[in-house]
């Protein structure tokens, strides 16, 4: 399991991942991908503060979905749009019609629903550390 310095770690990368996941009305088709890709790694590092241990991308989301299947789900769901960002050299032309508008737009609707998400299981976080705590 991870000490207190080691998960305080992981929450301040999945933060720092999450505030550079940023999707403007001008970003390029990489600049969209690249926000995607940080996304995800965000929410990826969150598990392992929820999970107080690291795991690799399978496994994290197996065991995230064990304790809240909707943030699991969401996760999951992030994962392979990242793989798509990072892999698919024709994501947009496959998935949008060639429109990076389009890819644009749907890029910054996800960013809005992972806010609500990452907020949500932050709290979550805070909640199962003061379980925790001794009254």
């Amino acid at each position: 399991m991870d000490n207190k310095k080691q998960a305080a770690a992981r929450r301040k990368l999945a933060k720092g991942f999450f505030e550079t996941a940023k999707i403007s009305h001008e970003s390029t088709e990489y600049e969209i991908r690249n926000a995607l890709s940080r996304c995800y790694y965000s929410f990826f590092h969150l598990s392992h503060s929820v999970l107080g241990k690291y795991y690799n991308h399978k496994e994290t989301s197996q065991r995230i979905t064990a304790i809240d299947s909707r943030f699991g789900a969401f996760v999951m769901f992030l994962c392979r749009l990242r793989v798509d960002a990072d892999y698919n050299p024709n994501i947009v032309t496959k998935e949008y019609n060639g429109d990076v508008a389009a890819y644009r737009l749907r890029g910054r609707q996800l960013l809005s629903e992972a806010e609500v998400e990452f907020g949500r299981m932050l709290s979550h976080r805070r909640r199962k550390t003061d379980l925790r705590r001794p009254t």
